[in-house]
């Protein structure tokens, strides 16, 4: 397009064109807001658009959902991404209870028993509960201290 300002001076203007587009909407969760020392929990974006590049820090992990495993109490930022530059970020933090998972239990019992049985955690952990289920149809009790 030729355009006249005056003064003799004749311009060429091109007419330029151009959309915006916003990042979609998105969430983050964790599959467990509080968890132990080094237990394993999943951080996710919802909903996932394959379009876009996804970024999880501390630890530039790439992908909309990552497998962590926290030692402590640990704030984590995603960046969505698009193609052309266009970002956006979510947090999440992960609450770490200072203390490691009990050990499993170790149980003393008999092999076989035609009556009562006495069944016994050997290696009880401190303020941990137990749950006792029977895994056979015969009719059986559970008493449990």
């Amino acid at each position: 397009m030729l355009r006249d300002f005056g003064r003799g001076m004749i311009f060429l203007m091109n007419d330029i064109s151009f959309g915006m587009t916003s990042l979609p909407s998105f969430s983050v969760t964790t599959s467990r807001s509080t968890t132990c020392k080094g237990e394993v929990d999943t951080l996710s974006v919802s909903p996932a658009f394959p379009a876009y590049t996804y970024t999880w820090n501390p630890g530039n992990i790439k992908g909309s959902s990552v497998i962590i495993t926290p030692t402590v109490t640990t704030t984590y930022t995603v960046s969505l991404s698009s193609t052309i530059g266009c970002t956006a970020t979510a947090t999440v933090t992960v609450n770490v209870i200072n203390s490691s998972p009990p050990p499993a239990p170790a149980i003393s019992a008999p092999a076989m028993a035609c009556g009562p049985a006495t069944i016994t955690v050997t290696n009880p952990a401190v303020g941990a509960r137990y749950t006792w289920s029977v895994t056979n149809t015969s009719s059986n009790t559970i008493t449990s201290p």
